[in-house]
């Protein structure tokens, strides 16, 4: 069985709490495009990292990043894998398998 890589990543990445969320909706802050900027903007491709942590996670928290998934650019992780090409200039450095 697979561990929950949730605390793993709350430790590396931080955890938003309740607040800032509701600050945002009460905003109405436009977080889907800041997250298509920013991913446009970013010079490293994290398709290894995206796909390790989907890799890693439980079927309840694979379901859950459909959902942000979907939400994001509409396709689930399934959609984008049949959807996606090679990277031409993969980092050899990781563990492709």
């Amino acid at each position: 069985m697979k561990e929950p890589i949730k605390q793993g990543l709350m430790v590396f990445y931080g955890n938003t709490n309740d607040e800032e969320i509701e600050t945002a909706m009460r905003h109405k802050l436009d977080v889907i495009n800041t997250i298509k900027k920013e991913a446009m903007s970013d010079d490293e491709n994290e398709s290894y990292n995206l796909l390790n942590y989907y890799r890693m996670a439980t079927e309840e928290q694979r379901s859950i990043m459909d959902c942000v998934l979907v939400t994001i650019c509409g396709w689930t992780m399934n959609t984008i894998i049949e959807k996606s090409e090679p990277i031409e200039d993969a980092e050899e450095d990781f563990d492709w398998i």
